[in-house]
């Protein structure tokens, strides 16, 4: 069966509105059922638009339908069917203009949707980046943190080292003497004619507990005017927790020994401080100027020999304080002067005596 929408209007019943049953056409052109003009008095039309409540016998319907107030009331009842099919229509466009226009909307939102989904990819990506990269500075920092913590370690460990009275490498024995053991032998001296390293230094050690803090410095391809003649062997003063309670300047024969190691006879030179010198007074920085022998050890006899002074690429060299004996008094002779101390230069008594003994 069709649906009542589908049905011509011409053959519904202006009464029950259902399909005609038993149709009958009245004056005015309406079709009814048989059973609905029987069962109403009233006008359909009539009693729709709201003008007649006057009861109407069915002998006087025709005659009704004619008249002009039925007339009036079925113009109303058209006029009033148009305009509601008429805003039906326009309603029904503005729906569909809305449902089109919602669609562009979607379609737009769509679209909008696509493109942050796509600008979101490289952010997500830089995202994932700054994250390893994240990761990777804190297990930096944390690297940075360790190396520092363990810096600060070692140079306390160093401190200590330097700063420590009796340890077996750090001070004088019994006869008050100190060597220094130097292992790379070769390698140091190749540094050293290369200029790469020209010198070297021993550790700190000390004359007592409480004594001076003192360090040897060795130029394996000499020093200044001995560069390339001779071994050049220097002792530095070094500052001390200690200075405030011993004696200044430092004024103690030193005594230095290329120690043989074929049990033959090891060669020694030895000098006094030049008291006036500003490189055996109290240190006021870390080390004061390095002073001793630049001439200590000829090169051509030490290759000549090197088996005997150099095994296992390791050489010694002693030295030696001697607090007990003073410093002889020269007789001051014109035209010769005390040498001055610094690294190109020795103070040495020893050496004088020769040179005075020489210009007689």
């Amino acid at each position: 069966m069709k649906n009542m929408e589908e049905i011509d209007p011409r053959f519904i019943c202006a009464f029950c509105e259902l399909v005609l049953c038993k149709p009958h056409q009245l004056t005015c052109g309406h079709r009814l059922c048989k059973s609905c003009i029987h069962t109403h008095n009233n006008c359909a039309i009539c009693l729709e638009v709201g003008e007649s409540d006057k009861q109407i016998s069915g002998n006087d319907l025709s005659q009704h339908y004619l008249s002009d107030t039925h007339q009036r009331n079925l113009l109303s009842y058209i006029t009033l069917k148009f305009s509601i099919n008429d805003n039906s229509g326009r309603l029904s466009n503005q729906i569909v203009n809305g449902h089109s226009i919602s669609s562009n909307v979607a379609d737009v939102l769509k679209h909008h949707l696509e493109q942050i989904e796509r600008s979101i990819l490289p952010v997500q990506s830089n995202i994932e980046f700054l994250k390893k990269k994240f990761a990777f500075l804190e297990r930096l920092q944390a690297t940075v943190n360790d190396i520092a913590h363990k810096t600060i370690k070692q140079n306390s460990s160093n401190q200590k080292i330097s700063t420590t009275s009796y340890t077996k490498n750090g001070q004088l024995s019994n006869d008050d003497s100190y060597i220094w053991r130097i292992t790379g032998v070769k390698e140091k001296t190749m540094d050293a004619v290369a200029e790469r390293q020209m010198s070297i230094y021993s550790e700190p050690f000390y004359t007592s507990p409480t004594g001076y803090k003192l360090c040897l410095r060795l130029y394996l391809n000499g020093d200044g005017n001995a560069r390339g003649t001779h071994l050049s062997l220097f002792l530095v003063i070094m500052r001390s927790e200690y200075d405030a309670i011993i004696h200044w300047p430092f004024k103690y024969k030193v005594t230095f020994t290329l120690l043989n190691q074929s049990q033959s006879n090891s060669p020694s030179k030895f000098f006094w401080p030049d008291v006036n010198s500003t490189c055996f007074q109290r240190p006021r920085t870390d080390m004061n100027i390095a002073s001793g022998i630049p001439k200590f050890f000829r090169l051509d006899i030490f290759e000549q020999t090197y088996d005997e002074y150099v095994q296992n690429d390791t050489m010694f060299i002693k030295v030696e304080v001697d607090f007990i004996s003073e410093r002889p008094k020269l007789v001051f002779i014109p035209g010769v002067s005390e040498l001055a101390n610094d690294e190109k230069h020795s103070d040495t008594i020893h050496e004088n005596i020769e040179r005075m003994v020489s210009l007689r």
